[in-house]
């Protein structure tokens, strides 16, 4: 052991021979508390200044959305409620756009001095509704009076401009950090956004309402105080907008049946009268029915193929490989981030390999008591200006999935089904989706050479089948639909 002036002598030897490294730590341990003593002298003015920001530009308290959306007179009884000081309705809708020759992918947002007020840094404010203020964070002042034009969007005819003239640069409290958040289309991040006019929307609906509450008005935005004041209004909009919900989507409702009942009242008695003594049609190869519906339920889109009389053999390749077109793309498993382009060739594909085509798209969209062609979302092999194939599959997107074969003055032939994308197994390499069918109706099985799929594919055929004879067989009464239902979704 040692000791006395032996020790002291030992640590001066030391200190000397490592002198650098034990100054290094020093500045190490000094420059930490500094940076710690600094960050806790400087956070009340960070927070500060950010509560302050806020109540400036008047940044939302809530956000209440709606799967129907909203209307003025849900913003109206909003705006009515105890503890809510302002009640606005706004649009957003993400878009691909043409600038500079390049495409984009941005968020339209409507221009608002009363909530979510944004901060011109460069050019003036929108005049008309062809003007736009732009992302000050993505564009810069040498793209003042450049032109944005629209080539998609994830709300069908969501504009009354086909383009837009940047006039100014802004900032909005919308977006307090550099990320603008993901979208369905383009390659699904967005590169800004854009503030609009409320007139250069078309739709006649609001996507968003913001709420700004008495209770937050002067209060710090980080404190307990603002905390308390939006938990105690919250059961009483939960509540409101469960209930305005409810009336929106009796209103929606109301209006398709008023429609249809004027559409059916303005059509000839005559085309309803069946003629006498009209020849019956002769029995013939195929008959392709494409048929459909809208319930309360959900909106139909079903197409199915039969074979009526004697088959060719050509016939029955073109019908085998469109079933396996059909059961490839709907027993799809992909990573999240999948457009429509890159699943379209699983459908093409058996097709293709033929050395013909369809010439159009495998699927569209489909909306609920609304179009039954809807975007963004579909399946096509390549892109168009008009639409959006480069949309990303999102869990709940209803998609039908409809190859065919179409051999003029010869035959056509389609089968179609509905698919929702959903949610499967998530891991490190990342969230993976596939499609549950959702369409139930058996496939004419007399035109279907089996040893044309392969075994994998006559199992998704036999599996769709038992879903449909397990679904449909408790709803049926007569004993022979059910013998006929069993036998036409017999296993193969």
């Amino acid at each position: 052991m040692v000791t006395g002036s032996a020790w002291r002598k030992n640590n001066r030897r030391e200190l000397r021979h490592s002198l650098g490294r034990f100054l290094a730590i020093v500045a190490i341990v000094a420059l930490g508390v500094g940076f710690f003593a600094g960050l806790k002298v400087a956070q009340p003015a960070m927070l500060r200044t950010g509560s302050q920001y806020v109540q400036k530009t008047e940044l939302f308290d809530y956000r209440l959305v709606s799967t129907l959306g909203l209307t003025q007179e849900d913003a109206d009884y909003f705006a009515g409620l105890d503890g809510v000081r302002a009640a606005e309705g706004a649009r957003s809708v993400d878009l691909t756009a043409e600038f500079d020759g390049e495409g984009m992918t941005l968020k339209a947002l409507t221009l608002s001095d009363a909530v979510n007020r944004p901060s011109l840094t460069a050019g003036r404010m929108p005049e008309r509704a062809d003007e736009c203020l732009a992302d000050a964070d993505r564009f810069t002042e040498a793209d003042l009076g450049k032109t944005l034009t629209v080539q998609a969007a994830s709300v069908n005819d969501a504009f009354t401009q086909t383009a837009f003239t940047i006039v100014g640069l802004a900032e909005t409290p919308l977006y307090l950090g550099a990320e603008r958040g993901t979208t369905s289309l383009g390659g699904g991040t967005l590169n800004g956004f854009v503030l609009l006019q409320p007139e250069a929307f078309a739709m006649d609906y609001f996507t968003e309402i913001y709420l700004l509450l008495d209770g937050t008005q002067g209060t710090d935005l980080y404190s307990d105080a603002y905390d308390a004041a939006v938990d105690a209004v919250r059961p009483a909009l939960t509540a409101a907008l469960k209930e305005r919900a409810q009336k929106r989507y009796d209103d929606i409702i109301d209006e398709t049946r008023d429609a249809l009942s004027k559409a059916q009242d303005s059509l000839s008695p005559r085309a309803f009268v069946p003629v006498p003594d009209a020849p019956m049609q002769k029995p013939r190869d195929l008959l392709l029915i494409d048929s459909g519906g809208q319930y309360l339920e959900g909106t139909t889109d079903i197409t199915r193929t039969f074979a009526l009389g004697p088959v060719t053999d050509e016939q029955k390749k073109h019908f085998t490989a469109v079933l396996c077109s059909m059961l490839n793309l709907a027993n799809a498993k992909f990573l999240q981030g999948m457009t429509g382009i890159g699943l379209d060739i699983l459908a093409r594909g058996p097709i293709w390999d033929m050395g013909i085509d369809y010439r159009c798209g495998t699927g569209h969209g489909v909306s609920y008591l609304m179009s039954v062609h809807e975007g963004p979302n579909s399946f096509r092999w390549h892109k168009s200006p008009t639409r959006a194939e480069d949309t990303v599959q999102e869990p709940g997107m209803v998609t039908t999935d409809e190859p065919g074969v179409y051999i003029e003055g010869s035959h056509g032939i389609r089968t179609e089904n509905e698919l929702v994308c959903r949610k499967l197994e998530e891991n490190e390499y990342g969230q993976f989706l596939g499609f549950e069918t959702i369409t139930c109706a058996p496939i004419d099985l007399d035109a279907v050479i089996p040893e044309q799929m392969s075994p994998r594919q006559r199992g998704w055929l036999n599996d769709y089948h038992a879903f449909v004879r397990e679904t449909l067989l408790p709803l049926m009464q007569d004993d022979d639909e059910r013998a006929w239902l069993r036998h036409a979704t017999r296993a193969i």
